[in-house]
């Protein structure tokens, strides 16, 4: 299937500012069953962009803005082709079927990073643990499950995430917070396991497109396996990847700052449209 994805942001700020360079991470990590046919990225007069791969692997945009402005507007146009995938379609390797399982060294000495908790040791609810001897691929459906069914959704397309005792005190997050959340559940079971931004669509003119945010684990034998507590599902072919890291910063979307001499207000206007063709 073919799709086509339109993006646009435009920032405004109250009075003359400059701005810092600017990170853009909103372009597919490409696989076997994601394909990028053409790109067209639009920063703007007299801004020199960069293309490079970041420490995570994602092509990134970097951005350059002379002197001081008022407004900046950016522009993406995308055509993918993307074929249908099966997110249960692995084998894992025989040291990894249960839970929990240990990395090979070679494995642990690239991952250890992915399997360092960061939020310290706070308490678990029961629903957030599966025994030990847990069938693996049984294990990370029910934790990812287990985020689903506890988290209320809650719309939140500006701030930093919230620690995890705070969604799980609040009962709701938006989909950064959960994956932040499910992330720190899967690393306390000793499951390497990094954070990913990208876009979801849907064939329905039902659903509404966005950006979003979900998690990816590492199981020797399969791979890395994308799992979504926003929907409570694997991810799929409707899950289109941009960026993956540690941290929410380093999977952000769009990453800059603007200074003036006095504070400054500002505001950010975007779209997005997704269009699947026959």
């Amino acid at each position: 299937m073919k799709v086509s994805v339109y993006y646009s942001a435009s920032f405004r700020y109250d009075a003359q500012v400059s701005l810092s360079p600017h990170v853009i991470r909103l372009f597919p990590r490409c696989s076997r069953y994601i394909r990028l046919i053409n790109l067209h990225f639009d920063g703007g007069h007299l801004v020199e962009t960069q293309f490079r791969n970041d420490l995570f692997d994602n092509l990134v945009a970097c951005c350059f803005l002379p002197g001081e402005r008022t407004h900046w507007d950016i522009a993406i146009a995308m055509n993918l082709e993307i074929e249908e995938s099966n997110p249960f379609g692995f084998l894992l390797a025989p040291h990894a079927l249960s839970i929990p399982f240990d990395y090979e060294p070679t494995e642990k000495l690239v991952l250890e990073p992915y399997i360092s908790q960061r939020y310290g040791n706070f308490p678990l609810p029961p629903s957030y643990q599966v025994k030990p001897g847990t069938p693996t691929v049984e294990g990370l459906v029910t934790l990812n499950q287990s985020v689903f069914k506890t988290i209320a959704y809650q719309r939140r397309e500006t701030g930093q995430a919230f620690t995890p005792e705070k969604t799980l005190s609040q009962g709701a997050g938006s989909c950064r917070d959960m994956a932040v959340l499910l992330a720190e559940i899967l690393r306390r079971h000793h499951v390497a396991t990094r954070l990913v931004s990208g876009f979801l669509w849907d064939s329905s003119e039902k659903h509404e497109h966005a950006l979003h945010a979900w998690v990816e684990a590492y199981a020797p034998g399969a791979g890395w396996i994308g799992l979504d507590p926003t929907n409570g599902i694997l991810s799929n072919h409707h899950h289109i990847p941009t960026a993956v890291g540690l941290t929410t910063n380093q999977i952000s979307p769009i990453e800059g700052n603007y200074y003036a001499p006095t504070r400054v207000g500002s505001a950010l206007d975007t779209s997005l449209a997704i269009q699947l063709h026959d």
